[in-house]
């Protein structure tokens, strides 16, 4: 694979079929491209499912099924989760109806004013693994990150929007999620009135196009929210938040050091033929400038013995 691109497999669950999509990401850009749909990852053969995602892939983003995610707002920051990740995992089981030892924890960000919250995203660590297991069993061990639909849907392109409603469908009903500016201001917000602006479907079948939108989010939410979630299992690899320094351009300035040398050599070579015919080109200016002044020398000299002499200056004697 290419040094100049990054392959992404994204696998969106919603509830049994999974979407799979490929990101290729070079040179700042990235193309987006649907693989296809598998019956579950479950149901799928390994042959079925190499054959949508042949790879070989950089990494792998594995979208949950919002049936699957518990959320609990909390008090804490981005920074704070991350420092004490592993202590409330530990105690977990406090907050979500699950054993402590079977919990994942994630983390949304919450804009709210002059308050540092979020929220607390829990899935059973033994169901990640499971998937996670049946993932790498086919592709390999690829690098894999798992999101729940909370963060995926930050992909979904709302940063101009002053207020945005997505509803994200589960067996129980929609869960209605606010954003403002493309950030979250409310999970699980109490229903209204007011159409959402996009939709997560339960399943494929129910929305094909929201659901293929979705899936195309969760490929990008890495690229446009990386800073306001923490992944359920994984690691936000620094490659994936911008690409401001391309590796060709690493690759470019490498061939530049090594021919240095004879580059340098050649330009002193062009800058002293320079030099030489600036200074040709001054001396020439000098000569003429010393001769005007030695004619302007012998004219004023010729005036002054005239005015001595007391004598008339011909008009002839100056040059016009």
């Amino acid at each position: 694979m290419s040094i100049m691109r990054r392959e992404t497999l994204a696998l969106t669950l919603l509830g049994n079929d999974v979407l799979a999509m490929r990101f290729s990401q070079a040179l700042g850009g990235m193309a987006a491209r649907r693989l296809g749909v598998l019956p579950g990852l479950d149901a799928a053969a390994d042959e079925d499912l190499r054959a949508v995602a042949p790879g070989p892939w950089d990494q792998i983003i594995v979208t949950l099924p919002a049936h699957r995610c518990m959320i609990r707002p909390v008090a804490l920051d981005r920074p704070g989760f991350r420092a004490g990740r592993s202590e409330i995992e530990r105690s977990a089981g406090e907050f979500f109806p699950l054993e402590a030892a079977d919990v994942a924890l994630g983390y949304v960000r919450r804009v709210q004013h002059d308050t540092a919250s979020g929220y607390l995203v829990a899935v059973q660590r033994s169901f990640i693994d499971s998937v996670l297991e049946r993932v790498r069993s086919v592709c390999g061990a690829t690098p894999c990150i798992v999101l729940a639909p909370s963060m995926a849907l930050l992909g979904l392109g709302l940063q101009q929007h002053d207020e945005a409603i997505v509803d994200v469908d589960g067996p129980m009903g929609p869960s209605r999620h606010v954003l403002r500016r493309g950030q979250i201001t409310e999970m699980d917000a109490e229903p209204t009135e007011a159409q959402p602006f996009a939709r997560v479907p339960n399943q494929l079948r129910d929305d094909e196009q929201a659901a293929w939108a979705f899936a195309q989010a969760a490929g990008v939410a890495l690229e446009a929210a990386s800073k306001e979630f923490e992944p359920i299992a994984g690691q936000v690899p620094r490659q994936v938040r911008r690409w401001t320094m391309p590796v060709g351009l690493g690759v470019a300035a490498a061939a530049l050091v090594a021919l240095a040398p004879m580059i340098r050599a050649e330009r002193y070579e062009r800058a002293i033929d320079r030099i030489e015919q600036d200074r040709a080109a001054i001396a020439a200016h000098v000569d003429a400038t010393l001769e005007a002044r030695r004619e302007l020398e012998r004219y004023t000299a010729l005036i002054e013995q005239a005015r001595a002499a007391g004598v008339a200056v011909p008009s002839h004697v100056l040059k016009d």
